[in-house]
C-alpha cells in the first residue's frame, strides 16, 4: 500500500468516484425497494397469498407463514 504521500491526485479522485458510485448505487436500491413494497402493499390480502406472502397484525407485509 502506498503511503499518503506517494498517492497522486488521481488515485484520490478515483477512490471519491468509487465511493460516489457504491453510495448511489445503495440509494438507488433502496428508492427501487420502497416503490415495490408500496405497489404491495396497495395488494389485497387474497392477492398477497397469492404470491406466498401476508399482511402480520401491525399491517407489514411478511412472507406467508403455512
Amino acid at each position: 500500500m502506498a503511503l499518503a504521500s506517494e498517492r497522486t491526485p488521481l488515485d484520490a479522485i478515483e477512490s471519491l468516484r468509487v465511493a460516489v458510485t457504491e453510495r448511489a448505487a445503495r440509494l438507488f436500491s433502496g428508492f427501487q425497494h420502497r416503490r415495490a413494497m408500496q405497489r404491495i402493499a396497495r395488494f389485497s390480502d387474497h392477492g398477497l397469498q397469492d404470491i406466498d406472502l401476508e399482511r402480520d397484525w401491525d399491517g407489514s407485509i411478511i412472507p406467508r407463514q403455512r
